[in-house]
């Protein structure tokens, strides 16, 4: 059984992970940390973060793990995907069965509109209230994680555009203080502390039924993950203090 589900793409993730689980890692961090870098060099610009921007970011997330990263790096022009589990062939690559559809994602006719509406929110440079500084990020986070308008790499992508809101509007909380790098990051939360399956089934939920009290669930998720991280850093700080005494000593 085929599906029009970037065969190659799937193929050519197995075949590296067959080799080495390390080395995607090691290429998804590496990426990540270039993706970021890119977008925070952008609101450091004072540029607005176009659908061009976007599309940008997501090709050095995937720089090395897709096979065709020019083709990646555009959203969908068809409704040929699906967000489910399914069984590859490890002979050929290819999809040899559907085991669930958990949903469809958002028609490719209406991506340009909610991508617009999305980077509408993460462009925002004003501060109603401070729950903003952390609310606002988690919507855009859920938003573009749950409509899928990538072929991959969509909560890579999404995850990258939290963290930098969070470190952008931080800042501008702060007005005296600044940090130059975001410190808050859902994904070392996420691995640390195997919560990878709620994570997807929360943004599944939502994508099935965007009621107020499943985005409120995934808010408060979302919470649990930086105020577990905040606490993560103040203990390596408190680590890092200790031995740099030490070696003042």
């Amino acid at each position: 059984m085929k599906f029009p589900l970037k065969e190659e793409e799937i193929k050519s993730n197995q075949a590296l992970e067959s080799i080495s689980p390390f080395l995607i890692q090691v290429f998804m961090n590496s990426n990540h940390k270039s993706a970021t870098n890119f977008a925070i060099r952008d609101k450091l610009n004072g540029r607005n973060c176009t659908i061009n921007n976007l599309c940008k970011y997501h090709k050095i997330l995937l720089n090395g793990l897709a096979t065709s990263i020019e083709e990646e790096s555009k959203y969908r022009t068809d409704n040929n995907t699906f967000v489910g589990s399914f069984s590859i062939s490890p002979l050929t690559g290819e999809i040899s069965s559907i085991k669930n559809v958990s949903y469809l994602p958002i028609d490719y006719k209406d991506i340009k509109v909610a991508l617009d509406k999305i980077l509408k929110l993460y462009n925002k440079k004003d501060i109603l209230e401070l729950s903003d500084i952390f609310v606002n990020p988690i919507i855009i986070h859920g938003l573009l994680a749950a409509l899928q308008c990538f072929r991959d790499g969509n909560t890579r992508l999404s995850r990258v555009l939290e963290h930098v809101s969070i470190w952008d509007l931080a800042n501008k909380y702060l007005e005296n203080s600044y940090v130059e790098l975001p410190v808050i990051y859902s994904s070392d939360a996420i691995i640390r502390l195997n919560k990878r399956g709620v994570y997807r089934n929360l943004i599944k939920k939502f994508a099935v039924n965007p009621s107020t009290a499943i985005f409120n669930e995934r808010i408060t998720f979302n919470m649990l993950l930086f105020e577990k991280q905040i606490y993560y850093n103040q203990d390596r700080l408190g680590e890092t203090m200790s031995v740099l005494k030490k070696v003042k000593k």
